[in-house]
């Protein structure tokens, strides 16, 4: 009986029910050797993984935060990502800080500093 169950378990419906849930490894029928090496791979795939969703959620706030300069102040995404990037380099933050600032509270003095470099941006297109 508990080899049928193990039959099951190890099917295509297992695995993919597995890779739904978010298993990033599956190791069957392997010496102690072998097993550390897929343990280790998996760590570093799972690790990635996550360094790509950072990423991804660091870039919606970065384009939420230009979408919002632009509509603010009649701009480009160019010039609202160059806004960006010039006050992160005088002020020492991160972008994805000063976009948060812009994005979390709208009337943030970073987006007040912004706003009054934009005449700098608004020629910078001509």
């Amino acid at each position: 009986m508990s080899g049928d169950r193990v039959a099951v378990r190890r099917g295509p419906g297992f695995i993919h029910e597995a890779a739904n849930r978010g298993v990033f490894a599956y190791v069957v029928d392997t010496v102690p050797g072998e097993l550390q090496s897929a343990i280790d791979i998996t760590l570093r795939r799972f690790a990635e993984y996550h360094d790509l969703q950072d990423a991804f959620k660091r870039r919606a706030v970065i384009e939420q935060a230009k979408g919002i300069l632009m509509a603010r102040h009649a701009i480009e995404a160019e010039q609202a990502f160059g806004m960006m990037r010039d006050h992160s380099q005088r002020t020492g933050e991160k972008t994805t800080d000063v976009a948060a600032s812009i994005v979390h509270v709208p009337a943030a003095p970073t987006t007040v500093r912004l706003a009054l470099n934009l005449k700098r941006y608004r020629g910078s297109g001509d």
